[in-house]
């Protein structure tokens, strides 16, 4: 069954930025899941707004930014949580910058939903993938609907050898 509740991480949210009808954006505005990102996510994405402008010109992410507080509950992490202390020290070693997302999934006990492989490398919080969502959205008819083309071509993909 699916949860219907994620950490969503800047890599995800990137995606949705720089391909707006891409899965991870129609996934995002089927307001079918509960997503959840720390501040740290909106900080990441105006500190590469020039990159993100050279791979797309049509950005407007001063407009982008404004209506992720529709889709996304975009969370403050007190610097004194005891989630976020023990996310910085487990992440100390693997990437600093990812200690808000993890920390953030454990106060809520909810999966990250993430396309970056640092966060594999820790223990305490689940890590799932586009793919995941779309395997397991079934159960939940509109959402079913935005990705079903996707479920049908994963599922008739030749395993790799």
């Amino acid at each position: 069954m699916l949860e219907r509740r994620y950490v969503i991480d800047t890599t995800v949210i990137v995606a949705w930025l720089l391909k707006p009808n891409g899965l991870s954006g129609r996934i995002v505005r089927s307001l079918e899941l509960e997503l959840y990102t720390p501040y740290k996510a909106v900080d990441e994405l105006w500190s590469h707004k020039s990159e993100w402008s050279r791979k797309n010109p049509n950005i407007d992410l001063r407009k982008f930014v404004d209506q992720l507080q529709y889709y996304l509950r975009i969370q403050y992490l007190k610097r004194d949580s005891s989630y976020l202390m023990e996310a910085e020290k487990m992440m100390k070693q693997i990437d600093p910058d990812d200690a808000e997302f993890v920390a953030l999934a454990l106060e809520l006990d909810a999966p990250i939903w993430s396309y970056d492989p640092h966060f594999r490398q820790q223990n305490k919080a689940r890590v799932i993938g586009s793919d995941y969502i779309v395997r397991n959205s079934s159960d939940i008819p509109a959402l079913w609907e935005v990705v079903k083309k996707e479920y049908l071509e994963l599922t008739q993909r030749k395993p790799e050898p």
